[in-house]
Parts: structure tokens; sequence; C-alpha cells
């Protein structure tokens, strides 16, 4: 799987998609092949606004925002980033819990091969398990950036203070485990969930 990140600063579309209401642009994102879903967000901190869509394949990924054009006519707004990312790992806590903030941690590269593994190998292992019992947890997404090697985790919860505690239960789960393995992200943004449309996600067993 794949996830496109793409942001946009408040100030160019004040206005959640520039009018467009979210459930209606999930609509046009369903009719696309490959699509499995997306989070709409704002960080009202930075002023900006991340639209995260994630996709089967990298090609159809690639190419939405032309099909999206070709249905809805041009982007009206420009972006200030916009980046394709490989999904690594994706888990959904158990349970009917609906999104309402989401924080996104950066662990900045260039990683090593062997680091990027240590990463990946916690973020399948003591991290998920400990964010998956922590309360108000979502869904955690494991992404790698290619481009600048480096790893992108976005934490879904049902609050800013469920991002905060599931965040607390990690570094508690970090403390117990090898000190020389650990990684710290660089920085971690924290949103304002807009919508989310979660259809696909896997659930965790």
């Amino acid at each position: 799987m794949f996830a496109r990140i793409q942001t946009v600063r408040m100030s160019d579309m004040p206005d959640e998609m520039g009018g467009t209401p979210p459930r209606e642009f999930c609509d046009v994102l369903r009719m696309h092949p490959a699509y499995v879903g997306a989070y709409f967000l704002t960080d009202l901190v930075a002023a900006t606004r991340t639209l995260i869509t994630l996709w089967r394949n990298r090609a159809d990924a690639e190419s939405a925002s032309q099909r999206t054009g070709e249905r809805m006519g041009g982007r009206p707004f420009p972006l200030i980033s916009d980046r394709i990312l490989d999904v690594v790992d994706d888990v959904t806590a158990p349970g009917d819990r609906t999104a309402g903030a989401a924080g996104l941690a950066e662990y900045d590269g260039p990683f090593s091969d062997e680091r990027r593994d240590d990463v990946e190998k916690a973020g399948t292992g003591w991290v998920a398990r400990a964010w998956v019992e922590a309360p108000g947890a979502v869904r955690l997404i494991t992404m790698w950036d290619p481009e600048a090697r480096a790893t992108r985790v976005l934490n879904v919860a049902t609050s800013t203070e469920a991002v905060e505690a599931t965040g607390r239960a990690i570094e508690a789960a970090e403390a117990t485990s090898d000190p020389d393995r650990r990684t710290a992200p660089g920085r971690v943004s924290v949103y304002r969930v807009d919508h989310a449309d979660e259809s696909a996600a896997p659930v965790a067993g």
C-alpha cells in the first residue's frame, strides 16, 4: 500500500478541499482504481491542511490528482508539499472508535538499511503492542519515504488527549527496550481530523 501526503496553507485554502465537503470529495476518490481510504487533517498551529490518501499501488497514487482533476476541474490552490510514501505497517485498534485527532511523527533520515530495519521492527513490535492497548487508539500507519530515506508514523486517535495518551504509552514501552536501538522522532505534528474514510482499514487481531 502507498500513502500520498499533500499539504496546503490554510491561507490558500480557507475552506476544506477548496469548498468541496470531504464526503463529496471521497465519493470522487472512490471512483479511482486502487483507492483504499483518506484522512483530511488540519494543523491549527502551522495553519496548514493535509490530505493523506491511501492506495494499493504507486501508479494509481501518482495519477490520482490528474483523474480527480478530470472529474472536478483543476486544483484551485497551490500545494506546499506532495509526496508518495510506502506503507510498511498498518494497524487498526479493535472496537468502533471515531477518529478525532492525529499525530504525525517524523523520524529524520537518511537512515541506513540497518537503522531503518530497527525502526520498522520496533514499529511492528513493541510500539504496536503498546499503542493498541492505549485508550483512544484508532489507527497506526508506518510509512517509508524512499527519497528522504526517513520514516513517518501516523497515529490516529479519538482526540488530542488520546494522541498524547498513546504517545505516553509508547514512551513507557520504549523505556524497557534496547537503548541502542531506540529512535526518537525529530518532530511530532498534531492535527484535527476533519474527516476520515476508513472503510478499508485492517483490524488488529
